[in-house]
């Protein structure tokens, strides 16, 4: 995760990188639950805003390629 601001508005960013050899792909949008003590979860899933210009799924690029998405 990252955080980012712009015009005093903070931003964070979930990044999802390749590490493979080979591209592949994520298909649709992840929804982040944060966890506490023993993995019990800690108030509300977070939603993402996942924009594609290409359609509903990334390709990531093997050795490195990289697609994040917005969480709010």
């Amino acid at each position: 995760m990252r955080h980012l601001k712009s015009g005093g508005v903070g931003y964070t960013y979930v990044d999802f990188t390749n590490t493979g050899h080979t591209s592949c792909y994520l298909n649709g949008a992840p929804n982040l639950q944060p966890l506490g003590v023993g993995s019990v979860p800690i108030g509300l899933p977070v939603g993402s805003e996942l924009v594609s210009s290409d359609g509903d799924f990334v390709i990531l690029k093997s050795s490195g390629g990289v697609a994040d998405c917005r969480v709010h």
